[in-house]
């Protein structure tokens, strides 16, 4: 799920997409004059990971968000799993996703499913 922030600006241009991510708090304004950093950052995304962005929508999982965007990217006898999972935990370091915990039985088989998509992608 996307986090919820004001900071953030999304604009597209067909098949990538720029976030902009203002920073202009009163700390993150010390900060900027203190390190002589810009008051905001551009993050560009290529067609792949602009695909991942795009389907987070905080009812998909994981393993739905994997399957879907890997029918589109796959190469043949490859997957992209590893890739994906990878971006999204990028995302969520910089904090601009953030992971829905489930009810433990759910979560434990989605993490079965994850496991057995990587081991096959890794194989």
């Amino acid at each position: 799920m996307k986090n919820k922030n004001n900071n953030l600006h999304e604009s597209a241009d067909k098949n990538h997409l720029t976030l902009t991510i203002y920073r202009n708090s009163p700390i993150d304004n010390l900060i900027n004059k203190l390190l002589n950093m810009p008051p905001k950052i551009d993050i560009e995304f290529d067609e792949f990971k602009t695909t991942i962005w795009k389907s987070i929508d905080g009812k998909k999982s994981v393993y739905e968000i994997c399957k879907s965007v890997n029918t589109l990217f796959a190469k043949k006898n490859q997957t992209v799993y590893k890739q994906i999972i990878e971006f999204l935990h990028q995302l969520a370091d910089c904090r601009l996703i953030k992971f829905k915990t489930r009810k433990t039985p759910i979560k434990t088989k989605i993490k079965a499913k994850l496991m057995k998509l990587i081991r096959k992608a890794t194989a």
